[in-house]
C-alpha cells in the first residue's frame, strides 16, 4: 500500500532525513546542475560548466551518502530506486529471521525478532524515501547473517565473500562501520578453525585500507 501511495504521490520520495538535500547533491554530481544547498565552496556557473563528474563528486561531500542511489536514479527513476530498496528490505527481513534462528535455535524467537524488525518505522517507511538508511540498514543485516552463517558452517565460501561485499557497500555509505571488520576478525581468530584463522589474518590488510580510505 505504501508503494502504491508513492506511485500516486511521487513527492513523498523526498520526504525524509536530508532527502531533499541528497537529491540536490545527486542532481549536481550526476547531471551537473547547480546545487544551492552547498556551502561557499560551490563551483560558480563557469566552473560548473567545465567541471567533470569527478570534480563534482569530490566537492559534494562524502559520496557514499548519495552515490549508489544517485547512480540508480540517474539511469532509471525513483520507482526503480524504491523497488531496489524494497527488495533489500525483504532480503534483510529474511536475514533477521535466519540469523536469530541460527543464534537461538528457536523459530519462536526468530519470528518475534522478525516481526519487531518489520514493525520498526525504518523498515516500513524508509524503503520508500531517498534516505541512506534505506540501503545501509538492510546491507548490515544481510552481511551479518551471511558472515555469521559462514563461520557457523566452518567454511569461507561464496556466502562469506558476498557478505563482505555487502559489508563493504554499507561501509561506503557509513564509514563509521569500518570498525566492524576488526571485531569480526577478532571473533574469527578466537573461535574459528585453523583455516578460518588464517583467512581472517589475510583479510586484516583490507581493514587498514578501509581506515585509510576514510582519512
Amino acid at each position: 500500500m505504501i508503494f502504491a501511495h508513492g506511485l500516486l504521490h511521487p513527492e513523498t520520495f523526498l520526504v525524509g532525513d536530508r532527502a531533499d538535500t541528497r537529491h540536490l547533491e545527486i542532481e549536481y554530481v550526476f547531471n551537473g546542475k547547480s546545487n544551492p544547498a552547498m556551502n561557499a565552496g560551490e563551483l560558480d556557473a563557469l566552473q560548473l560548466s567545465q567541471s567533470t563528474f569527478f570534480d563534482r563528486l569530490v566537492s559534494a561531500g562524502h559520496p557514499g551518502d548519495y552515490a549508489i542511489q544517485g547512480a540508480v536514479l540517474t539511469l532509471s527513476n525513483e520507482h526503480v530506486v524504491i523497488a531496489l530498496q524494497l527488495l533489500l528490505s525483504l532480503a534483510a527481513t529474511f536475514s533477521v529471521f535466519k540469523l536469530t534462528n541460527l543464534l537461538t535455535q528457536s523459530n519462536r524467537w526468530a519470528t518475534i525478532a522478525t516481526v519487531l524488525y518489520i514493525l520498526l518505522p525504518g523498515s516500513l517507511i524508509q524503503s520508500h524515501h531517498l534516505v541512506s538508511e534505506a540501503l545501509f540498514n538492510p546491507l548490515v543485516a544481510i552481511a551479518s547473517y551471511l558472515l555469521v552463517s559462514s563461520v557457523h558452517r566452518g567454511g569461507l565460501g561464496k556466502a562469506f565473500y558476498i557478505g563482505l561485499i555487502a559489508l563493504a557497500a554499507a561501509m561506503f555509505i557509513r564509514p563509521q562501520l569500518m570498525l566492524f571488520p576488526f571485531v569480526l576478525i577478532a571473533v574469527l581468530a578466537t573461535f574459528g578453525s585453523i583455516s578460518i584463522r588464517s583467512s581472517a589474518l589475510k583479510i586484516l590488510p583490507i581493514c587498514f585500507l578501509s581506515v585509510s580510505y576514510t582519512h
